[in-house]
């Protein structure tokens, strides 16, 4: 309840300090000047941050119903209402719109619906499954929307600056407010010997969020004209850069470096590969022992070679999923209730991917893999192909962060909107590219000459 509480005063104060404004249209129901879609997207997300303290798996299938979980779920029911008039016009007017990453989604959504009958915890998947479908809905609310690209566009801009702002917090916190804002783990820091975390998220995801954000901004700040949103966006990269530093993870790092390097490949390709990149790479040849160590965190040579326990995780859930290779043991579960039962203080596998493989099996992973490559694909064709960067910059995030964590591979969390908007821009992408083939095919056969023409001419 605490981080719930926390986080909506937080983007209760971001949102009214930024201003703002949404699309209006006859659907909206503005609020804060938010569209009735962003307002579904901060109800969904804002049951997310609200978590249950740590409990074994035992305790859990004793007392499955509490306080945080009936939030939560609220939370997403309130979701699925706010779109649900939306989403229902636009369903009567979808036509013949071949959304294939959408359809995909929908299937891993229904394997994870008809989970419930055979779950290790049915009450749990029954929670998760209903988060999950709220999220597919307000993504398909907006895929089915006029100017549906624009709206995908502001969303993941607003998923992005909500989660910024928790980051921005977090870093204010750990200076002003170091009792409340420093985690308990006893290794150093990659800066200092304490490490950031806070009452609404731990300091992994703080660590990744702020590589998130600070890869966005990157983009944003390539993208920007004007001189006052260069500067704007400057700092929320520094914001984000600060939060992955002093929460000190190592996927946050990860990503921070890869999504970062593609940025400026692409963005400033001459000025990366003849300075840039050689730079970095003399930086790190000269001071290598001091880099490893500062990223090693203290950490013992058996730890590290097994990525903090990581890879004996994947392993029992590997074994695991082989005894139901097909259907899993129920969505959101196979970690805690089935492959990690005797470890209380781990949720899942630390791998978004192998949580999806055991909880659904090759029925839910087939489907949520084609959308995964359907959305790679338009990032790649984006980032590459002179696109607006800003939100195809954030699948390799997404996609690093889901192998190192939960991502967008487990129950809802901002991965997963954000990945379900990319599912959606793909789909508009191709369904813009083929409207334009069958235009210019229409073209050709109205401009080539009929038989009959040929032989008068």
């Amino acid at each position: 309840m605490q981080g719930a509480l926390w986080t909506a005063t937080i983007w209760t104060a971001t949102l009214v300090g930024l201003g703002r404004s949404g699309t209006r249209t006859k659907t909206d129901r503005p609020f804060l000047r938010l569209s009735t879609y962003e307002l579904a997207i901060i109800s969904v997300l804002l049951g997310t941050h609200s978590v249950v303290g740590r409990t074994t798996a035992e305790e859990i299938l004793a007392n499955p119903v509490v306080g945080e979980r009936i939030l939560r779920l609220a939370f997403a029911g309130l979701g699925f209402l706010l779109v649900a008039p939306a989403l229902r016009n636009g369903l009567r007017t979808a036509g013949e719109k071949r959304l294939r990453s959408m359809a995909a989604l929908t299937a891993y959504v229904a394997v994870a619906a008809i989970s419930i009958l055979y779950s290790a915890a049915p009450l749990v998947t029954l929670g998760k499954a209903a988060e999950l479908g709220a999220a597919l809905s307000i993504a398909w609310a907006i895929v089915l929307s006029d100017s549906a690209s624009d709206r995908f566009s502001r969303a993941v801009n607003l998923i992005v600056v909500l989660e910024g702002a928790l980051v921005a917090v977090a870093v204010v916190g750990f200076f002003l407010v170091p009792d409340g804002f420093t985690s308990s783990d006893h290794r150093p820091g990659f800066l200092t010997r304490r490490v950031m975390a806070s009452p609404f998220a731990t300091s992994n995801t703080l660590a990744a969020d702020g590589s998130l954000v600070a890869a966005y901004a990157l983009a944003s700040f390539f993208h920007a004209e004007r001189t006052l949103d260069k500067a704007k966006w400057i700092l929320w990269g520094l914001v984000g850069t600060a939060g992955m530093l002093f929460a000190s993870g190592r996927q946050g790092l990860a990503i921070w470096v890869v999504a970062v390097a593609v940025l400026l490949f692409v963005h400033r390709r001459r000025l990366f590969l003849t300075l840039l990149l050689p730079l970095f790479a003399a930086l790190v040849a000269l001071n290598f022992d001091l880099i490893a160590s500062i990223v090693t965190r203290d950490q013992s040579s058996t730890s590290l070679a097994t990525l903090s326990s990581r890879l004996i995780f994947w392993k029992a859930g590997v074994q695991a999923w082989s005894q139901h290779p097909w259907t899993g043991y129920g969505f959101g579960v196979g970690g805690r209730f089935v492959a990690l039962t005797g470890l209380s203080n781990t949720a899942g596998f630390h791998n978004g991917y192998v949580e999806a493989l055991v909880g659904l099996g090759l029925l839910g992973v087939i489907p949520l893999v084609y959308a995964m490559w359907r959305g790679a694909r338009w990032a790649v064709r984006t980032l590459f192909g002179g696109g607006d960067t800003r939100t195809s910059i954030l699948i390799i995030p997404l996609l690093l962060h889901t192998s190192l964590s939960l991502g967008f591979g487990a129950w809802v969390n901002a991965d997963v909107l954000l990945f379900f908007a990319i599912g959606g821009l793909a789909d508009l992408w191709d369904e813009r590219h083929r409207q334009q083939l069958q235009g210019n095919r229409s073209e050709r056969l109205r401009s080539t000459p009929s038989l009959g023409e040929s032989t008068l001419q």
